[in-house]
């Protein structure tokens, strides 16, 4: 192991990712790629390995769900109680509700918009359980969760600058601010449909208003540019939205 964001949950042993398969370590890579998913995984207390590799874009449902029916093939178990946490020093933190986003993400560039899709809540019931991932998380540990159903466990970190992190066995999640939240995004594109729609469809309506009612166009020619460079404005800001949504 070279890193653990918790002793108590899987960490990183270099190139691989440590993960628990019925209470067993093991040491794994996979990946996927235009159509090809592969997994390496490697039990070394058990001196057993598996290698799976497809071809296919619904491959990695198939790893996915070949690697739990082969650990309950060969190495049936359960996971072993996390440790007491002593082990990690310091107090338990209590995880901040709100929305996290997946550490490895995109930080600029039109691509950080795949961040605000990525981006899931975290709740706090008022038992101690969470609400993450479409997943309930109860506590079996003082800062230490587990997935109801399943082992997956999570775990709350706060850096010195103050940051706060949500770890599991997997990937880890980074706390967002409310500018950075889907809501609040959404709230801003939906202004903007609003305004754009106003100046597409209201202008219009009024110039043809003024004609019905034989009010002559007495506004300056500069006016009436600046209507029609509104108007085209929203029609090509609407155009943008709607082909980015597409994208």
């Amino acid at each position: 192991r070279s890193f653990t964001a918790d002793p108590r949950i899987d960490g990183y042993a270099h190139g691989f990712k440590e993960q628990t398969f019925n209470g067993h370590r093991v040491i794994m890579h996979d990946g996927t790629w235009e159509g090809f998913a592969s997994a390496l995984v490697l039990v070394p207390d058990a001196g057993l390995g598996l290698f799976v590799s497809t071809n296919s874009f619904g491959g990695i449902d198939a790893v996915t769900d070949l690697l739990p029916a082969f650990f309950d093939r060969f190495l049936p178990g359960t996971r072993a109680a996390p440790p007491p946490r002593s082990s990690t020093g310091g107090a338990p933190l209590t995880p901040r509700p709100g929305f996290y986003r997946p550490t490895r993400s995109n930080k600029s560039t039109i691509e950080k918009l795949v961040t605000l899709t990525s981006s899931a809540r975290l709740r706090v019931a008022d038992d101690g359980a969470l609400r993450f991932k479409n997943k309930r998380w109860t506590p079996v540990a003082p800062g230490l969760y587990q997935e109801d159903g399943g082992a997956q466990r999570l775990t709350v970190v706060k850096t010195a600058a103050g940051d706060t992190y949500v770890a599991t066995d997997g990937p880890a999640y980074e706390r967002i601010p409310w500018w950075d939240t889907i809501l609040f995004n959404i709230a801003v594109a939906l202004l903007f449909v609003a305004t754009a729609l106003t100046a597409i469809v209201g202008m219009p309506l009024i110039a043809l208003v003024r004609r019905l009612r034989r009010r002559s166009p007495d506004m300056p020619r500069a006016w009436r540019i600046s209507r029609l460079l509104a108007c085209l404005g929203g029609a090509f800001g609407l155009v943008f939205v709607v082909l980015l949504a597409r994208a």
